[in-house]
């Protein structure tokens, strides 16, 4: 993959994932029900704690890998240290975030050993 600059199946997914978070979130996909489901966390007290979402907590592996919950856990993983990356910002648009995301995963592949 490597060779043909292809990134992984799961990085893929977890860039589709983001993507159809930060899309969810500024109204460019149109679903109440969800955005039901979303919980932003409040940073009040711990300001080193800097994740968006409060993911609830599930009794077992599937209702915890759903693909909501999934999604969220990938924001709150690359807005917090070492990626910093910001998704809510209003002047960050999907198309940069996309970008940001297929670099990283290529820089990230391309420290990978070769398998």
């Amino acid at each position: 993959m490597q060779k043909y600059k292809i990134l992984s199946l799961k990085d893929r997914r977890d860039i589709a994932d983001i993507i159809f978070i930060i899309k969810l979130l500024k109204s460019e996909i149109n679903c109440s029900e969800l955005l039901t489901q979303i919980e932003f966390r409040n940073n009040i007290k711990n300001i080193r704690n800097q994740n968006i979402f409060k993911l609830k907590i599930y009794p077992n592996n599937e209702a915890e890998n759903c693909p909501l919950n999934r999604c969220m856990k990938l924001i709150n993983k690359y807005s917090s240290s070492p990626y910093n990356i910001d998704f809510l910002s209003g002047s960050v648009t999907v198309n940069s975030i996309r970008i940001k995301l297929q670099t990283l995963f290529e820089n990230h592949q391309e420290a990978r050993p070769n398998t």
